[in-house]
């Protein structure tokens, strides 16, 4: 059994407007239906990624940056040494649909939510990257990375 954690940065709200959140939902179908229907490359790109991480000959763990649903991930990972999943992502709705899709993950999983660039520069220390680093403005290449951690934005 996997245990989801979901840290809450932000200050917990309750929704103040329920169209924005309608809205929100009916834009992720929108794009869940584009991703479904492979018209922006998302299976050639995810196979790409398990490919690339397959060849990691050691456990490693795993950061997605804006990860949304993190169903490319459930897709992904398996079959790689991930041992740790974290996903980052300001929207709650989206991170509720990540703990369903990354419940039988057979790695630990953690979900933050709060923004992206906020996150990672909590990170960077773990990266080896000195002050004052901008990481939201490097390329994943560019970016000296830990030897147990892939980055996928």
């Amino acid at each position: 059994m996997i245990n989801i954690l979901i840290r809450e940065f932000a200050l917990k709200q309750t929704v103040a407007d329920r169209n924005a959140l309608e809205q929100f939902q009916k834009q992720w179908s929108t794009y869940q239906k584009l991703v479904d229907a492979d018209a922006v490359s998302h299976r050639a790109a995810g196979k790409f990624l398990h490919d690339a991480l397959y060849a990691i000959p050691r456990p490693f763990a795993f950061v997605d940056i804006a990860c949304g649903d993190a169903s490319q991930m459930r897709e992904v990972l398996p079959g790689t040494r991930c041992h740790h999943y974290q996903g980052i992502d300001l929207s709650a709705p989206a991170l509720q649909l990540a703990t369903k899709n990354l419940a039988s993950s057979p790695f630990e999983v953690e979900l933050d939510h709060e923004d992206f660039v906020e996150a990672i520069t909590l990170l960077v220390p773990s990266f080896g990257c000195e002050a004052p680093c901008r990481p939201a403005m490097m390329t994943v290449s560019r970016l000296p990375l830990r030897s147990d951690l892939a980055v996928a934005t």
